[in-house]
């Protein structure tokens, strides 16, 4: 498919015609016909010098990968193995505005935004599965290590930021090492390993089934489809303390894989609001696998030690 692209207007072939004033956000990537100009042609409206055609590449570029991410993994893949060669070459072009780390489908300068990528039981269509790929694919704390529906947070815009509508970054979660080890030539492809070594928040943490949550209940629910509520029923719990305080709630990422109540698990906090990372300890015992998000409920209090 082809488009046409101008200052004011985009055209594409099969006939959709946009403004530029409809759509604050033009084509990923797009050329930018004219340079930005010096002075903020919007200071007086109180709107910062990130809008439209005007638009930081990075900002825009970075901020709709949780977009890709969600559209492309709903996208079945006759061989498994092309989940992240298929996105390398879009890869390559990001990396190139905005100079930041890749890592299987993350981005180094959003991980507390990219970690907490969750299975998309919302959204997906009704026959959508999700299973681990026959073969090694990556780390377990990306997306790209599932098959299947995933969703992604979209990361606050600029317009956010200065309006105060997002949280300020956490002070005390720092990735102190973050490595992909690629599979062959393309940097941007296939990847054989990977590691993240944070210096964040732990708590040990025990999953229950939910019980009376109006949040989950299929009752409370507007649609008809109670197959959803099925499907997210197989995939959450609450998250106590093992003293039994409630703290959250979870989505398992693949809620089959283990015995939950017996297996350690551990809070990994990602972002100021106490979002996360379940993880529990890998086959040998010296590192951690993610194994789903999580979220803290406004009656849950973490410990402070």
């Amino acid at each position: 498919m082809l488009g046409w692209l101008c200052d004011s207007v985009m055209d594409v072939e099969h006939g959709h015609v946009l403004q530029h004033y409809e759509d604050p956000d033009p084509p990923l990537l797009a050329p930018r016909l004219n340079p930005m100009p010096a002075k903020n042609p919007l200071e007086s409206l109180g709107y910062p010098f990130t809008l439209y055609h005007y638009s930081r590449e990075r900002e825009r570029a970075v901020g709709r990968w949780a977009s890709m991410v969600n559209a492309f993994t709903r996208r079945k893949l006759t061989v498994e193995s092309d989940r992240l060669p298929a996105l390398s070459g879009i890869v390559k072009e990001i990396q190139l505005q905005t100079g930041d780390k890749y890592l299987a489908g993350l981005w180094r300068q959003d991980l507390s935004h990219h970690l907490l990528w969750q299975v998309d039981t919302v959204f997906a269509a009704k026959d959508s599965m999700w299973h681990r790929p026959a073969k090694y694919r990556a780390p377990s704390w990306s997306w790209a290590a599932i098959e299947g529906p995933i969703r992604m947070n979209l990361r606050p815009s600029e317009l956010d930021k200065a309006h105060g509508d997002i949280s300020p970054p956490a002070d005390d979660v720092h990735v102190l090492e973050s490595e992909v080890n690629p599979m062959g030539q393309n940097p941007y492809g296939e990847v054989s390993g990977g590691y993240l070594k944070l210096s964040t928040r732990l708590w040990k943490v025990v999953l229950r089934p939910f019980q009376n949550d109006e949040s989950i209940n299929p009752k409370f629910w507007l649609r008809p489809d109670k197959w959803r509520d099925s499907r997210m029923m197989h995939r959450q719990r609450q998250v106590y303390t093992p003293e039994g305080e409630l703290l959250g709630k979870c989505i398992l990422d693949m809620p089959d894989e283990r015995d939950w109540d017996v297996t350690e698990l551990w809070w990994v906090k990602v972002n100021v609001l106490e979002s996360g990372v379940l993880v529990a300890k890998d086959c040998k015992g010296d590192a951690f696998v993610r194994v789903g998000a999580v979220w803290r409920l406004e009656c849950g209090r973490l410990p402070e030690a």
